[in-house]
């Protein structure tokens, strides 16, 4: 029986080598022509993404920022609307430099490994002092955190899936597209008012405030308990008129209150242009002004006056306001003048000879009144800065925003608000001082990383406080007097590596409670109600600072050599075998 299978095996085998051998031969109508090779799968990297893909690139950010690096790419914000292009010029700029890893095609599963890779180097060469908040050095200030206080809940709350990008929204009449990503209320602007009351302003709408879309909250125990005070439309309503810039002899300035600008209607003038915009000066006098209003100790009424800029402003549309009700705004020098850092504005010195405009100082004038606000001269400019002068794609933009501090000694300090690499969060903070009144800056350099909508206040003690935002909200201080050294950072809201996953409208104020302390104001998303639910709320939180007399750190937290920052418990571990401790 075996044997017989054995045959039966071999002549199998001899049939089929005999069938291969043979020729093919097709008759018409009976076998079919042989089906053509079946195609080769596309490669993963000349394909676009599938949602899964998208949903696990998505899920590599999530959990905190735990690096520079992470910050620096603060989401998939390209990936997840279909287009990496951006992400695809930062790979390609690191393969021109050489960065290894990043050879051949780079599918979306490694395109999280390769963007690391490229920030890793960017860090390198751009933002070597660079730090998180959890990294800031001592710079021999002892911070005292209060208490945490909620102003308000947002009525019917927000909350968010902060792993993902699915978010709700729940405002009757609200728009859930309008603010998906941070929500009806925002720029909550804290000010104390004359009696020592403290008053937060929330506006309630979209990113950009304006109309009289406000709420208002008011504590006369500095910040302990806030309660609502209903306020109509009648702007003379108590606390809204009472929302001024106190000026050191008690004096109160205040612009509008329904908007932080005056539109220009220039129909039916024939008027030069220069870039789109019109000089200030060519404009009818009574549309060269801004209303503002003025109050003398004692007076419980407001006398309406007029405050005007430089006549050599270059205009687009409106007017901004130079008053802003915000301490941190607007700065009182020693000799009694106000100097402020206004965003998007030029002058006719900004023309160039060919009568285009250069807007490389646009973002970064300074802003001087010698009488009490009521008219304002162009000062200077703040110089204007690329943080990665080489990088040929988004972080050659200009950086965004400054904002200008004034210590005791004279030195000005401008922090900057700077673009990220492929996003408007992310970007470095950045730091430039002048001794001589802004005739002349120091070099700009990156410390903290992000720093998005720096903001901050020099108290009466010389200790300056600095805040920056966006992902998370840190506060950071200074006792130098020279704005050098930076450190000893608070954490207020964590920052997440999703970039929607901002957790806050990153847009607070500050206000002087004290020669060594303040109140600083701030959004958050999940904050727990009475029924734990996380809902968005407004805090209010104090801070007493003063300066230490022992114990500073040299610098930031020790890294291995990967870069990567050591903990607390590898800074103290167990000491080599064999060895002995020390006196």
């Amino acid at each position: 029986m075996r044997r017989t299978g054995r045959l039966q095996l071999i002549a199998y085998g001899i049939v089929a080598a005999v069938v291969m051998l043979m020729p093919v031969v097709t008759w018409p109508g009976l076998i079919s022509e042989p089906a053509p090779a079946a195609a080769a799968p596309v490669p993963d990297h000349d394909r676009g993404p599938t949602e899964a893909e998208i949903a696990a690139y998505q899920k590599s950010f999530d959990g905190y920022c735990l690096s520079v690096e992470d910050v620096l790419d603060t989401g998939a914000h390209a990936v997840v609307h279909d287009d990496p292009t951006r992400e695809s010029l930062l790979i390609k700029w690191g393969r021109e430099q050489g960065v290894k890893g990043l050879e051949g095609p780079i599918p979306l599963s490694r395109r999280r490994q390769a963007l690391d890779l490229v920030y890793r180097e960017v860090r390198r060469r751009y933002l070597p002092q660079a730090t998180l908040a959890e990294d800031a050095p001592d710079a021999g200030v002892k911070v005292v955190v209060g208490k945490p206080r909620v102003v308000m809940w947002a009525p019917e709350g927000k909350t968010a899936d902060i792993a993902g990008e699915k978010y709700r929204l729940r405002h009757l009449g609200g728009s859930v597209a309008a603010e998906g990503r941070w929500g009806q209320y925002m720029f909550p602007q804290i000010s104390r008012i004359r009696g020592g009351m403290l008053v937060v302003q929330v506006y309630v709408g979209g990113d950009s405030p304006g109309g009289r879309n406000y709420l208002y909250y008011v504590s006369d125990d500095m910040g302990k308990t806030w309660q609502h005070y209903t306020v109509y439309d009648n702007t003379d309503e108590r606390p809204a008129s009472e929302i001024a810039l106190r000026l050191l002899d008690g004096e109160e300035l205040r612009g509008p209150l329904d908007r932080d600008y005056a539109s220009i209607d220039g129909a039916g003038l024939n008027l030069k242009t220069y870039g789109g915009m019109v000089r200030l000066g060519d404009l009818p006098r009574e549309k060269q002004g801004i209303p503002i209003y003025t109050r003398k100790p004692g007076q419980t009424d407001w006398t309406r006056e007029t405050a005007r800029w430089d006549p050599d402003l270059l205009v687009e549309g409106k007017l901004p306001s130079p008053i802003q009700t915000s301490e941190a705004h607007a700065i009182h020098l020693r000799d009694g003048s106000l100097v402020t850092a206004v965003w998007r504005q030029a002058v006719m010195a900004d023309i160039r000879p060919d009568g285009t405009l250069n807007k490389e100082g646009e973002n970064h004038q300074i802003w001087r009144s010698y009488d009490r606000g009521r008219t304002w001269k162009c000062a200077g400019t703040i110089p204007c800065l690329r943080w990665c002068p080489e990088f040929p794609h988004p972080p050659a933009d200009p950086s965004v925003r400054a904002h200008l501090l004034a210590f005791p000694n004279g030195t000005w300090v401008a922090a900057y608000r700077s673009q990220g690499l492929c996003y408007s969060s992310g970007g470095p903070l950045i730091v430039s001082s002048t001794a001589d009144e802004g005739k002349t800056w120091s070099k700009p350099k990156a410390i903290r990383v992000p720093g998005c909508n720096p903001l901050g206040v020099v108290l009466p003690n010389g200790i300056a406080a600095l805040s920056y935002q966006r992902p998370g909200v840190f506060l950071t201080f200074c006792a130098d007097g020279k704005g050098e050294r930076w450190g000893n950072d608070v954490t207020l809201v964590k920052a997440w590596r999703h970039q929607r996953n901002e957790n806050s409208c990153c847009n607070g104020s500050f206000v002087v409670t004290g020669p060594d302390r303040f109140v600083y104001a701030y959004t958050k998303w999940d904050v727990p109600d009475a029924w734990g639910q996380a809902r968005q709320a407004v805090i209010a939180q104090e801070f007493i600072v003063s300066r230490k007399t022992v114990g500073l750190r040299s610098g930031p937290e020790p890294r291995d050599r990967a870069g990567l920052r050591r903990t607390k418990q590898q800074n103290q571990g167990k000491r080599p075998a064999g060895t002995k401790g020390g006196g």
